[in-house]
This record gives structure tokens, sequence and C-alpha cells, in this order.
């Protein structure tokens, strides 16, 4: 190559683009982390008191709430004069027409039941067969209750009546009122069996609405009414009908 067909000499970079260059990297890497900060930052980072180095104690654990004992005063218990006035006013309307209130007699049915277990279980101990004496409803409504027992013996029956209506609660008389009859038997009723079930129905009133099933106490039968809580004493309505018994009344 000649001297005259050298190459011209380089061009310069203008200033300005110069500058760009130096520039524009730093200002795309910070537009990037403010775009980052903007969507990925909260505005405010709460603090939890198990975050390691926060301050502040722990957050005291609750305490699990005591069960209060069940309030039964506005519905269930009434004074004994308020009961006195409730069964002056209900005494003599129907049992069916009685109006309802609703826990006190979800309550004394519970008593109910319970009575008549504990009744069954003491009339019977050391009896040589199981009874078959069957608690068959329980409806209490506002000063009454009225539940039926169901057996094909009288004798049973008879026992059961004898022994609830000793009953007693805290030591005291339970009934204010204790009326037994026997009943046909209902629709409800199972298909008779080879010996006809007899119903005694129960209608009771309690002398107090401060009942327990807990403090249910039958005594002990006394002199008085000793023979009628005898099975083999108790006077049995078939004897009536045999023909074969002396002692029948004709």
């Amino acid at each position: 190559m000649t001297q005259d067909e050298q190459l011209p000499p380089p061009k310069r970079a203008l200033p300005w683009l110069r500058v760009a260059q130096l520039v524009l990297p730093p200002l795309l890497a910070a537009g990037a982390m403010g775009v980052h900060w903007q969507l990925n930052v909260p505005d405010k980072i709460v603090e939890s008191p198990n975050d390691q180095g926060a301050k502040g104690k722990k957050p005291p654990k609750k305490k699990p709430r005591e069960r209060k004992p069940r309030d039964r005063s506005s519905d269930d218990t009434r004074s004994d004069e308020e009961l006195d006035r409730e069964w002056e006013r209900l005494k003599t309307t129907p049992f069916d027409e009685e109006p309802t209130r609703g826990r006190w007699a979800r309550h004394h049915q519970v008593i109910i039941n319970r009575a008549v277990v504990q009744a069954r279980q003491d009339a019977f101990a050391g009896a040589p067969e199981e009874p078959t004496v069957v608690l068959a409803s329980t409806t209490c409504r506002t000063v009454r209750c009225r539940f039926v027992l169901r057996s094909p013996s009288a004798r049973e029956l008879d026992r059961m009546r004898a022994t609830l209506e000793r009953l007693r609660i805290g030591g005291d008389p339970a009934w204010r009122s204790f009326e037994v009859e026997l009943v046909e038997s209902t629709e409800d009723a199972p298909p008779a069996p080879a010996e006809p079930l007899r119903l005694l129905q129960f209608t009771v009133a309690f002398r107090s609405d401060d009942n327990e099933a807990n403090a249910l106490e039958i005594p002990p039968a006394t002199a008085g009414n000793q023979e009628a809580d005898d099975p083999d004493d108790a006077d049995d309505p078939d004897d009536a009908d045999d023909p074969d018994d002396a002692d029948a009344p004709g």
C-alpha cells in the first residue's frame, strides 16, 4: 500500500453519545428496582411477637372459659308461692290442655324416668325373675307429669305404684298430688302378647320445682303399706275370674 492509499483517521464518537453510554445502564437498573419496590414491597411491615428480635412480649394465652352452672331460675324454678298459685290455677284443667313449660317439662321428665328406674330396682330387689314392668311414656307440662307403666302382671304394677308413692326428694315427700288409674291399650302399644298387657297411668304433681335426679330416695315400706308391696299378698284382678280360687270374691 502506498503512502497515498493510507486509511483515513478514525472518527471520534460524539460527546453526548459517550455520556449516554455511561449513564443509561445505571438509569435502567434504578428503574427496574423502583418497579420491583412498588410491586413487591409492602408499605408497612407488621411485626409479629414471635419474630426473632421483636419488641414486646408474647400475648398471654387465653384461659379456657369456665362453664357456669346452668341457671334454671329464669324458666324452670319457681318459688313455692308461685308454684302454689300455678297449681291452684291449673289443677282442674284437663292434663292434655295444660300448657307446657318447656325447660321445666324436659327437666322433670328426666326425674320421672329416673324415679321409675329407681323404684323398679327397689321394688324387685332380690326377685328371682326379671320384672316385666316397663315405662311406656312420660309427658310433663307446667305443674303435672303423666307417665304410663305397662306389664302383663297386675301384681308388678301394684308394687310399682306402692313404691313410687313413697318417693322422696332430698328427704321430703315428692308428691303434691298422686293419681293412678288403669287405662286401655293404645295404638302405640306393642301387639298383645300371650298375656294381655295392663297399663297403669300415673298423673303426679311435685311439691317443689327445686328437684334433682340425684336426690331421689325411696324409704323402706312401713307396716301400713308392707302388704301392698308384697307381690305374693297383693290382690290380682284376675283372681276374681278364677273358678279354682276358693278365696276369690263372687
